[in-house]
């Protein structure tokens, strides 16, 4: 038997030709429905309404708009008003009206072109020149000479340095910042009296002190800068001459009772094992003014240290023409640093140590060839709305929308309880080159492992955290994973059976 429908109540709003009529209907499948009729142009027009607040919200609407005589109507529902007054509140965390905000979005809208805006914002706020302090190339190299003094650099690296950044500093005198590669070239080349290692060797001390300016906020933080880009000088190649075992043991039976003097272009081969290497020794003066060779083929460890230059003993130093065969100056002046793949090999001269590390999150964006603002741990390049520190975490591509790592939820049945009912899990590819990460701490597990902090929060109602996580064994049967990182899985306590609500989430963070 189908129902019949009845008015049950009329609602009046307004009164002669302004009146609104607001008729309660019960519809067919029980439901009610606010109708609302009023005469306008000599017409009987009418609109369908199921929430009675809205209803006499529209109504009030049409009253106003018919007594004020306006042809057309355009009624602002209960979700337009919601609408405006959030718009309304975000403009006023700026201190500004919604108009204001509305007549600055178009006109920057209009100004970016095809350019989406956030864009367009993150490039001007990372080529900002009024962010980048004002000095010229005395005040900093100055500044960088007094900075290698205080670390403990030998008198010798001082010496030179101060002595070629002169040479610089006479012939550039501006500000630091507007130095561009062709004019440190053009210097370079300028200096027709020097051979090609000398002119490197100067070379050398630009990029130091060119990087110690862009530490200091004098240049720009996210830019290679101009000394890093200027062209080398080539060396003819005449090899470097390797001592024999025999010839390093007499040297070093020499050293104990005089002085060690390693020649500029003159050099020294170092050959690792896992668990050792040969090295300088003794208790004499040793000035190494020559080259490193180290071979690290025979390391298949992935952290250690080796003492190349025994520190302890001898009274080393190192002059400003010692280098590092394949090896970066860094810019205190005092470390060589090489990276392979996930491992980074760092000689430091003020203890003569090598050590190797894994790769951290800095490494990882150089390998991903993310540059400029791209390589902030904040930014997010492909715009998949995981940041490059979320796509370090959990191996994805900086690069590539697709793949913003890999995060897996799934209902299932782990060996942590001995029943066979299913429960929420997280399974993440986490990292570990500096070691299998342990995960501590409840109602949270938290581990730190390569420069950053996983965090994993449970709850069963979005109120984080409100729930205890612990770990479970990894799931078989995923595709294997590079070097630097594994699977691991965690479960919601709780959630056996899924009886209701449960959620997770990894949170990443730099300590």
């Amino acid at each position: 038997m189908t129902r019949k429908r009845k008015r049950s109540s009329v609602v009046e709003i307004g009164t002669g030709p302004c009146r609104v009529k607001i008729y309660t209907v019960n519809r067919k499948d029980g439901y009610p429905m606010f109708s609302l009729y009023w005469k306008e142009g000599g017409k009987r027009k009418h609109r369908h309404l199921a929430c009675p607040e809205e209803a006499r919200l529209i109504a009030h609407q049409i009253t106003v708009r018919l007594a004020n005589g306006f042809d057309t109507g355009n009624e602002a529902t209960k979700r337009n008003l919601e609408m405006l007054s959030h718009c309304e509140n975000l403009a006023a965390g700026f201190g500004v009206s919604l108009t204001a905000a509305m007549d600055e979005w178009v006109s920057a809208r209009r100004t970016a072109g095809e350019i989406p805006i956030a864009d367009a914002v993150r490039f001007y706020a990372a080529n900002r020149a009024d962010l980048v302090a004002i000095r010229t190339t005395a005040q900093v190299a100055n500044e960088f000479i007094a900075s290698r003094q205080s670390s403990g650099v030998s008198d010798a690296y001082v010496r030179s340095a101060r002595h070629n950044l002169k040479k610089f500093t006479d012939r550039l005198k501006g500000n630091v910042t507007d130095i561009a590669v062709g004019d440190i070239n053009r210097f370079l080349g300028s200096l027709d009296k020097l051979g090609p290692v000398s002119r490197n060797t100067i070379r050398r001390n630009l990029i130091t002190m060119f990087s110690f300016a862009k530490k200091q906020g004098y240049i720009h933080p996210d830019r290679k800068t101009a000394a890093e880009l200027s062209e080398s000088f080539k060396v003819p190649d005449t090899g470097i001459e390797i001592f024999t075992p025999d010839e390093m043991s007499r040297i070093l039976l020499a050293a104990n009772s005089g002085t060690l003097v390693l020649a500029d272009n003159a050099g020294l081969k170092f050959a690792l094992t896992n668990a050792s290497c040969n090295s300088v020794t003794g208790s004499a003066t040793a000035t190494l003014s020559g080259d490193f060779t180290i071979d690290t083929s025979a390391v298949t460890a992935t952290t250690g240290t080796w003492t190349l230059v025994n520190a302890a003993t001898l009274n080393e130093s190192f002059t400003a023409t010692f280098t590092v065969a394949g090896y970066t100056p860094n810019v205190n002046g005092v470390t060589w640093t090489r990276t392979e793949g996930t491992r980074t090999w760092t000689f430091t001269e003020t203890d003569g140590k090598l050590v190797l590390s894994v790769s951290s999150y800095g490494n990882w964006a150089a390998l991903k060839n993310l540059t400029g603002a791209n390589n902030s741990p904040t930014g997010d390049p492909d715009n998949d709305g995981s940041d490059n520190l979320s796509e370090f975490a959990f191996h994805g591509n900086p690069l590539g929308g697709s793949d913003s790592g890999f995060h897996r939820a799934a209902t299932e049945d782990t060996a942590a309880d001995a029943d066979t009912l299913k429960e929420l899990t997280l399974t993440l590819a986490v990292r570990n080159g500096s070691g299998s990460p342990i995960f501590t701490a409840s109602p949270s597990p938290t581990a730190s492992v390569d420069g950053i902090t996983y965090t994993i929060e449970g709850s069963p109602d979005l109120e984080f955290p409100g729930g205890v996580v612990t770990e479970t064994a990894a799931p078989n049967g995923l595709a294997a994973l590079p070097a630097g990182w594994e699977y691991r899985r965690f479960r919601l306590n709780g959630s056996n059976g899924l009886a209701g609500t449960g959620f997770l989430r990894a949170k990443v963070t730099q300590p």
